[in-house]
């Protein structure tokens, strides 16, 4: 999607967002609004800003701070990995749209940062919609195991992510790269949500830690002073002799 140069990414991606779903918003609001469930009614900002329907984020990065390809290289790859996507798009119903595609030179890593929207055409309507496993559906993207039900484990968007990364691979090759295809076992992707969870819980029992060890010494410290009580009393008015 066009948009004026001197908007920011930000602009950029609410007026895509307004140019693509706009129609659908305004038919959910109306209904909302005769229901009189005006809490519900939302704007194509909101649909932007939410969880759900926000602009996916996707990395792409080659190497490590001290092992990574010239910067014309990698420039040449994210050219070729842009016009592959987006052919792989106008072949399959134009199912999601890059709102911002940039490479980073001046980082410690070289990398290639993509925002991009998801969009199906919902069923009831015929309007567009920010749904990301529906437009990849109906794009005819199948499941990695289509004997199996849908889950968090079974979904369009892994067998979508793993196309793409074998393009993302077959470039880098083609521009002479020597790279590791297999991903390694014990580095399992994690998502936003899941490492701040996972930080706060660790955060969380390294407090309990200390909180028992500062209760535990405050124990120690009690016992500490009535058996210097005890042994002072036992003192008190001298021996007999």
């Amino acid at each position: 999607i066009k948009s004026n140069p001197d908007m920011s990414f930000e602009e950029s991606e609410k007026k895509a967002y307004k140019m693509l779903f706009s129609d659908y918003v305004d038919y959910q609001n109306k209904k909302h609004i005769e229901r009189r469930q005006y809490k519900r009614v939302r704007t194509t900002d909101d649909i932007w800003r939410n969880k759900n329907t926000k602009p996916e984020d996707v990395i792409l990065q080659i190497g490590n701070k001290d092992n990574f390809p010239n910067p014309k290289v990698f420039s040449s790859i994210y050219t070729d990995l842009a016009i592959k996507m987006n052919n792989w798009r106008d072949k399959h119903g134009n199912c999601f749209y890059n709102l911002n595609m940039s490479v980073h030179l001046d980082e410690t890593t070289p990398h290639i940062h993509l925002r991009r929207v998801w969009v199906a055409t919902d069923p009831e309507t015929g309007f567009k919609i920010p749904r990301q496993e529906l437009a990849l559906e109906q794009s005819g993207v199948p499941l990695p195991d289509p004997t199996k039900p849908k889950s968090r484990t079974n979904n369009c968007k892994m067998t979508f992510d793993k196309m793409m990364r074998g393009w993302f691979q077959d470039i880098c090759i083609k521009h002479g790269l020597d790279i590791d295809i297999e991903p390694l076992p014990t580095r399992k992707h994690k998502t936003k949500e899941i490492y701040i969870d996972e930080q706060i819980q660790a955060k969380q029992g390294e407090l309990e830690r200390l909180t028992a060890d500062v209760e535990l010494a405050k124990r120690l410290e009690e016992e500490l002073q009535k058996e210097k009580f005890n042994v002072g009393s036992d003192n008190v008015g001298g021996s007999d002799r």
